[in-house]
């Protein structure tokens, strides 16, 4: 018998595959972000709390940014386009896992947890599940913020490199 977080790994990945096939059956577009997407966002934002709470400021905080890059943005260039994008959220040393859903169509987010507590014994704040699928959220909407920039600030209008920057830095002060 094979066990450890290695078996669970495959097992969703596996889950993920026949989701894919199904949804293709059914005409609609699906895209996944790897398992190992949702964790380094869920660390990013773990260490970046840390890094505050010993008075670092926001705008220093540099951990694992081409983890990010790599994982998380990149790929979301090739899959964003389809009708629906599955991100699959593990929780810790738990061996539970979530599903960020993005629907393009409706342009909304869903996060799909079936362990979620009785809606009485339910908050947002002190949910370990919902806490992480937000720290995903943040950083796709960093990936949504850059293709809208890009089509705001194209750099095929002409302008030089060094002009574009100027430009693009501009409109976030």
């Amino acid at each position: 018998m094979i066990s450890g977080i290695g078996s669970v790994v495959m097992t969703i990945r596996v889950y993920l595959a026949l989701l894919k096939e199904e949804m293709e059956k059914k005409k609609v577009s699906v895209g996944f972000l790897d398992i190992e997407a949702a964790r380094t966002a869920v660390v990013h934002e773990q260490k970046l709390k840390e890094f505050l709470a010993g008075g670092g400021k926001q705008g220093e905080f540099k951990y694992n940014e081409l983890d990010i890059e790599l994982s998380i943005i990149n790929p979301l260039w090739s899959i964003f386009s389809k009708d629906l994008v599955f991100i699959p959220v593990h929780h810790g040393v738990s061996h539970h896992y979530t599903l960020v859903l993005i629907d393009n169509e409706t342009r909304c987010f869903f996060h799909l947890n079936p362990m979620l507590p009785p809606r009485k014994d339910y908050s947002a704040d002190t949910n370990n599940h919902f806490q992480n699928a937000m720290a995903v959220v943040k950083h796709i909407m960093v990936f949504i913020k850059r293709v809208y920039d890009s089509t705001k600030y194209p750099l095929s209008q002409g302008l030089d490199l060094e002009e574009w920057r100027e430009n693009y830095n501009k409109q976030d002060s």
